[in-house]
């Protein structure tokens, strides 16, 4: 069990300063204009919290927050994945999206946020190894990456 001053070590050496770092550069990107943060994460039936989220996992998860959510991108990204054939769903079993400290009290009409969270069943076997799906993921992952960059939202 952790303990208070770890906790607070984590806290300060880490979350502290990603979000610190995180903050600079939405700032600095959104100075160029519209800033897409993509929050990417993976997933597996073992550790979701809740057991009763722990049914009809879907392949993909779209998380959003409704003050940075652009249903043009949500349903680009919803849209691509289905197309490749994945089973999506949007905030299951996970809701939300990182949002960076200073705008979370300061919104930027500029600013987007999107969480993309892959079931692992996709890329890894029950002993975590690679599967054959593994480089085909990544490099459909890279695709949707460089597109949304093109995307005038």
């Amino acid at each position: 069990k952790p303990t208070p001053k770890y906790k607070e070590k984590v806290y300060s050496n880490y979350y502290i300063k990603h979000h610190d770092k995180l903050d600079n550069i939405v700032s600095t990107t959104l100075k160029k204009g519209t800033t897409i943060l993509i929050d990417c994460h993976s997933f597996s039936r073992d550790i979701i919290m809740f057991e009763d989220k722990r049914t009809d996992l879907p392949d993909i998860c779209i998380g959003f927050d409704e003050l940075y959510y652009n249903e043009n991108l949500v349903n680009y990204i919803k849209t691509y994945f289905e197309k490749l054939g994945y089973t999506i769903a949007l905030n299951y079993p996970y809701s939300g999206t990182i949002i960076p400290n200073k705008y979370i009290q300061e919104k930027s009409d500029n600013l987007y946020s999107v969480m993309i969270e892959i079931n692992k069943k996709l890329y890894l076997d029950n002993e975590n190894n690679k599967i054959t799906n593994f480089n085909t993921l990544k490099k459909q992952i890279q695709i949707l990456l460089n597109e949304l960059e093109k995307l005038n939202i």
